[in-house]
């Protein structure tokens, strides 16, 4: 006979059949989670491998076109047949490869920017005036431009891009400058005919005339910018100078070859674009 308020008995007190049955259902909510966890991580993770595999093979089309591209403009500027209906002062223009692919580019002639390595330094003085920069500020940038390739650094600008190492030129100032720049004309003038309006105007408000200038073109020199823009959206930016030395078996020269950065910035909007070559 059991005495009054006698427990229930040990097994169920201690974690008996009740206990280890709710331990093995939480246990097993837990493991059924960390399998779908895992079933999500690696779906995610396929996922995203294909998204990059797939990128990558649209980028890698992207730099095919636009490197033909540049090819294609190269012997076009070689042959001289075409020169004058291609606009050379850098002014962009659109076509349309077969499968869709468009094509922006662009052709500046060099000798139509400033040389840092051979401008007169009255000229980028006037340049960088019309530019945005002060009188006082712009005397004192041309006198440093000229310095830089006999002073601190002992040896001519090998880039545009060397600019920002001389001191109180400002983002906003070299950004323009580097965009009228370059260190292949090899002349103390340039070609107003292959100028970018850029810089025209900026010659112009500052108070030089064409003829203050005016160094007629060799039509020697010229950088070639693609950007290559696929039916997925991919991109690629090409940027190239060539020289043309009209040798058998050579008709140019690479002097610069290489994959710009700021390909996202382009926008193919002509609809209506010709085709690259019939």
């Amino acid at each position: 006979m059991k005495a009054r308020g006698q427990s229930k008995p040990a097994q169920e007190k201690a974690g008996g059949p009740s206990a280890e049955s709710g331990f093995v259902l939480v246990a097993t909510i837990w493991v059924c989670g960390l399998l779908a966890l895992a079933t999500i991580a690696f779906t995610v993770q396929a996922k995203t491998s294909s998204l990059l595999a797939r990128n990558i093979v649209f980028g890698r089309q992207a730099q095919a076109y636009a490197d033909g591209m540049v090819t294609l403009l190269a012997a076009r500027l070689s042959s001289g047949a075409q020169t004058q209906v291609m606009s050379l002062d850098g002014t962009p223009a659109q076509c349309v490869w077969p499968k869709g692919i468009r094509i922006l580019y662009a052709i500046q002639d060099q000798a139509g920017l400033i040389d840092l390595n051979a401008a007169n330094p009255g000229l980028v003085a006037h340049a960088l005036a019309g530019l945005g920069a002060s009188q006082a500020d712009s005397a004192s940038l041309a006198q440093a431009i000229d310095a830089f390739k006999t002073g601190s650094k002992g040896a001519p600008f090998e880039t545009p891009d060397e600019l920002d190492q001389l001191p109180g030129i400002g983002p906003a100032l070299f950004a323009k400058l580097r965009a009228v720049a370059t260190v292949y004309s090899q002349s103390p003038g340039l070609d107003p005919q292959h100028a970018p309006n850029i810089l025209k105007q900026a010659l112009q408000s500052s108070g030089l005339t064409p003829e203050q200038y005016a160094a007629p073109s060799p039509n020697k020199t010229f950088a070639i910018d693609v950007v290559a823009v696929t039916e997925a959206g991919a991109k690629f930016h090409r940027h190239v100078v060539i020289a043309l030395v009209q040798q058998p078996n050579k008709p140019f020269a690479v002097l610069d070859w290489e994959q710009a950065k700021n390909a996202g910035e382009a926008q193919a909007t002509d609809a209506a674009a010709p085709p690259c070559f019939k």
